[in-house]
């Protein structure tokens, strides 16, 4: 499944695609000259702390390889994210945890 999408909000600009195989994700800075560096996301390292819906924006707050990243992610990307996920990752629910 292809998949790809870059949004700014709050001040930073994210983008996540899948590749070969696996989602890459990134941020920057909204006013930062380069685009933001994707890596890969591991799901053996990956867990969701918390998600809340806030108007039309999801935000996301996870443990990524020890580190703890919050995501605020448009109700339009958010589908698309999460079937590219779910896909990739089968034996995962959407929210990143064993079923």
């Amino acid at each position: 499944m292809a998949f790809t999408a870059q949004w700014t909000t709050r001040g930073t600009t994210y983008r996540a695609e899948v590749s070969d195989d696996q989602l890459l994700w990134g941020a920057a800075p909204a006013a930062a000259f380069d685009p933001a560096k994707l890596r890969p996301v591991d799901s053996r390292s990956f867990e969701v702390v918390s998600r809340t819906v806030v108007g039309r924006e999801t935000v996301v707050t996870a443990l990524s390889m020890g580190q703890k990243v919050t995501v605020v992610i448009p109700r339009e990307v958010m589908g698309p994210l999460e079937l590219a996920w779910k896909r990739l990752n089968p034996h995962l629910g959407a929210s990143g945890a064993d079923r």
